[in-house]
């Protein structure tokens, strides 16, 4: 199929152009290849932070850019032996990105920020990958294949889930609903079908004439989307199969379709070398993105933490523009927490020892300490005169918020670095009052608070949230948690964060392989058990600015007294997935 193709026209090299038009500004155009080769496949990592793009052979290439420079930050010149890339994709944990190739192999690279690593190859003997997405959960991959095939493998090991028959003719078009439940197909049959994650086929949605290249299920899981030979665009009902509405504009083939992030837009690539937003709901048109010398447009990504969108093409061109008329989806959460370490139960507030030693960063620490951020989280920065605060909205250290999935709780949705207040106030950075903000859909979420050496925490049910923000109150008992009051420490009458985890694990151990109490001693300088050292660390299980092995206010009791205080082999867990 990607040699019926026309040839490319010339080179576009990176150029930085902002080019303003119906509201869209074209950031940046970058080059695909070093040489003249077409865009097959792009995407965004979840955070938006950078662009993936994979192009056309011979010697195809893997090329990452920093979201924001067009500056190419990796790339992976793909074996001679092997063909052209024709999709690309990020898991949305940030951890893995993904090359299907049309021999039929399937590259997964291992991500490490702004670069990446091959990890292994999948290899199937049923024809040319030609799409591939990840699931929600990051636990598999999901591929469309040649002689209409739906292949599904298990992350990280790699092992064959299943591989069905799916559509007579390629498997053009592959997509995870958002819950991990169901994959959604498009085929060289015209056809788009339905299917549960274990490939049990549901249902078929029947309408393009010729094929079908791309599908996408929207955020909510409730429709999905899909594009044509057929220069169409068709919304359908995910529950009854129904067709919404057929959407049309383009003079050319489609060739791929994504949706804004809050499910209200789609934006489409075609051969009519333009780049089209769409009204979900109406069909009408919102936006035409065009892009100087572009050539034809073969796939596109809408960024899921802005309005940022991404498309590649024939001449060489990996395009971005901005698109600020259409909105960002907007929830707010409000939570109140207590930490365990640095909690003064005369006060009922937090000590601000950290603040007061003038330690805490002005950047989050969470990336730094190998946490993967989603949905454009990742980076918050904050100000002095924020820090400078005093009293009972004194800042006490920065936490993370995360909204996860009601249906797969263990999927980080997105999440956000904050600032804890004294009096339990969990707050935006920028300015240290604002509730913390998402830019997901309105809707049902569960919500886990989680800190540096704190065992973490999350609500049992999922709670509602809007663009008004919503407050949950961790403190009191009100808001049921995963693990039921053993979720947390009851000191006086309020609910504390379990403090004792400096390795992050989830655990807390004392004694044993990969426990707590050596990390204090090896903070120390492992030898002198008296010595202390004092800074922004994650021994400091109390949060006083000072590890100490013994001794008064010292950081390795409050490990033990957390396990039960008389089994040293004793341990204790979070509750979160």
């Amino acid at each position: 199929m990607k040699g019926s193709k026309p040839l490319f026209l010339f080179l576009v090299l990176l150029s930085i152009i902002p080019c303003r038009a119906l509201g869209q500004t074209l950031l940046w155009t970058a080059a695909g290849h070093p040489e003249q080769r077409a865009v097959y496949g792009v995407a965004f990592s979840s955070n938006g932070q950078y662009v993936l793009s994979g192009s056309e052979c011979p010697q195809a290439r893997l090329r990452m850019f920093n979201g924001s420079t067009g500056s190419v930050t990796w790339e992976h010149q793909v074996s001679n032996s092997l063909l052209c890339t024709a999709g690309v994709k990020f898991s949305s944990n940030g951890q893995y990105l993904s090359n299907a190739e049309e021999t039929g192999n399937l590259q997964i690279f291992q991500v490490n920020g702004a670069t990446a690593s091959l990890s292994t190859t999948l290899t199937n003997n049923t024809g040319a990958l030609y799409s591939v997405d990840f699931a929600p959960g990051n636990d598999k991959v999901a591929v469309g294949a040649g002689s209409g095939r739906l292949i599904v493998y298990s992350l990280p090991s790699g092992t064959l889930l299943f591989n069905v028959i799916a559509h007579t003719g390629e498997v053009l078009g592959v997509s995870w609903s958002p819950d991990g439940q169901f994959l959604a197909t498009s085929g060289g049959d015209g056809l788009v079908k339905l299917w549960t994650s274990n490939g049990v086929f549901v249902r078929q949605f029947a309408g393009h004439t010729g094929y079908a290249y791309g599908v996408r299920f929207a955020p909510n899981g409730q429709r999905i989307v899909s594009c044509g030979m057929d220069d169409a665009i068709r919304v359908w009902n995910a529950g009854t199969g129904a067709l919404e509405r057929s959407i049309t504009g383009h003079t050319s083939d489609v060739r791929g379709v994504d949706i804004s992030p809050n499910g209200a837009y789609i934006v489409s690539a075609a051969v009519d070398q333009t780049v089209r937003i769409w009204d979900m709901v109406t069909g009408t048109q919102a936006m035409q993105l065009t892009a100087p010398g572009s050539g034809f447009f073969f796939s596109v990504a809408w960024s899921p933490a802005d309005n940022r969108i991404v498309a590649g093409a024939l001449n060489n061109m990996v395009a971005l523009w901005s698109v600020p008329l259409i909105g960002v989806p907007v929830v707010r959460v409000s939570p109140r927490a207590f930490l365990e370490g640095p909690f003064n139960n005369a006060t009922g507030r937090m000590n601000t020892n950290l603040n007061q030693g003038g330690v805490i960063p002005l950047q989050e620490p969470y990336s730094g300490l190998g946490y993967t951020h989603s949905g454009g989280g990742g980076g918050e920065s904050t100000t002095s005169s924020v820090l400078g605060v005093t009293g009972s909205n004194a800042i006490v250290d920065w936490v993370l918020v995360e909204l996860r999935s009601a249906a797969v709780p263990s999927n980080v949705l997105s999440s956000r670095a904050a600032l804890l207040q004294a009096d339990g106030d969990v707050v935006a950075p920028v300015d240290g009052t604002s509730p913390v903000t998402f830019n997901v859909a309105a809707g049902n979420y569960i919500v886990s608070l989680r800190h540096r050496n704190h065992l973490g925490i999350m609500t049992a049910s999922p709670v509602a949230l809007t663009s008004t923000a919503v407050a949950v109150d961790l403190t009191n008992g009100s808001v049921a948690l995963a693990g039921g009051p053993d979720a947390t420490k009851l000191v006086g009458t309020r609910r504390v964060l379990f403090a004792g985890d400096p390795s992050r694990d989830g655990i807390l151990r004392y004694t044993g392989g990969s426990n707590d109490r050596d990390l204090v001693l090896a903070r120390i300088g492992g030898v002198a058990p008296t010595a202390t050292t004092s800074g922004y660390f994650v021994e400091d299980l109390n949060l006083d600015g000072v590890v100490r092995y013994t001794g008064a206010n010292n950081d390795r009791d409050i490990i033990l007294q957390n396990i039960g205080g008389v089994i040293p082999t004793s341990t204790r867990s979070d509750f979160i997935p």
